[in-house]
């Protein structure tokens, strides 16, 4: 195990990264008339906007959790478990998963456009946390992860690192408003 290897693990061991994340403060109050699938996809949009981007020493990947939020605000997705289809996202991108949802909006009844337009909330979402690591990475001096994420995630994954890249930001994003985690 390389020494690099071995600070990550003690760090993730200890979870003392979890002492210095602070408590989101929003509210959702004007979003609680909407359809469930709208309300978890505001609730997702309000976690990722307060999220800051930040780096642990050598971190490659970024996407490390600042924010919590509480057990209460949680129980608002209404959504028990999930488990995402990586390869959708890894292989095609946001922008070509959106066109997608666009063209099956044109037959969709209003429910399943409730659900679509909470979707899209969501990759919106996914796009502008992205965006804010791109820009922390470029500050940072972390020309790797900066370029990797001019690509994604609204294109494919190009190479390995990518991939591996893109799938930290999935877990990221489900793991972003779970208060246990």
């Amino acid at each position: 195990m390389t020494e690099r290897v071995k600070k990550y693990l003690d760090l993730h061991l200890s979870r003392t990264y979890r002492k210095s994340r602070k408590e989101a403060d929003f509210s959702l109050d004007e979003y609680k008339d909407l359809d469930e699938n709208l309300y978890a996809a505001e609730l997702f949009s309000a976690c990722a906007e307060i999220e800051e981007p930040f780096f642990y020493e050598n971190d490659i990947f970024g996407f490390n959790r600042g924010c919590v939020i509480t057990a209460e605000d949680s129980k608002a997705w209404k959504i028990d478990n999930l488990t995402p289809n990586y390869s959708a996202l890894i292989d095609c991108g946001t922008e070509k998963l959106k066109k997608r949802i666009n063209a099956y909006m044109t037959v969709a009844d209003e429910k399943q456009k409730n659900f679509y337009l909470a979707v899209l909330k969501v990759l919106d979402s996914f796009e502008k946390l992205a965006d804010r690591y791109r820009d922390a990475a470029k500050e940072c001096g972390k020309t790797k992860l900066y370029e990797a994420l001019c690509n994604v995630p609204r294109k494919a994954a190009s190479s390995f690192y990518e991939a591996c890249l893109y799938q930290k930001m999935i877990i990221f994003m489900l793991r972003l408003i779970n208060p246990w985690l």
